[in-house]
């Protein structure tokens, strides 16, 4: 954050690539200096599908996730393997009573 607006994110893609390969030490290394930049970033309000194209389009696993300017949190591809998950094991619900 930089006067009250999000500036860029550290994965741990950062740190391995930015960081721990170029044998930098993490006690002098500061987070501006691997961190990515500028944000990609994803509405609340976007749909599941949309944020899975938008990671796959630009070759990552997290989302920030915005209101505007205000700065609601994080999705990873992994939130959204399991959202996905849930919501297929949800639509066979209906056929396993059936039996």
């Amino acid at each position: 954050m930089e006067r009250g607006s999000a500036v860029g994110i550290v994965t741990k893609r950062d740190m391995m690539q930015k960081m721990v390969s170029l044998c930098l030490d993490p006690c002098e290394t500061k987070i501006r200096d691997i961190m990515s930049s500028p944000l990609i970033t994803a509405h609340k309000e976007m749909g599941i599908l949309a944020a899975m194209r938008k990671m796959r389009e630009n070759m990552i696993t997290q989302l920030v996730v915005m209101d505007g300017e205000k700065l609601e949190g994080i999705i990873s591809e992994r939130d959204v393997i399991k959202a996905v998950s849930y919501a297929s094991l949800a639509s066979f619900k209906p056929l396993m009573r059936g039996k």
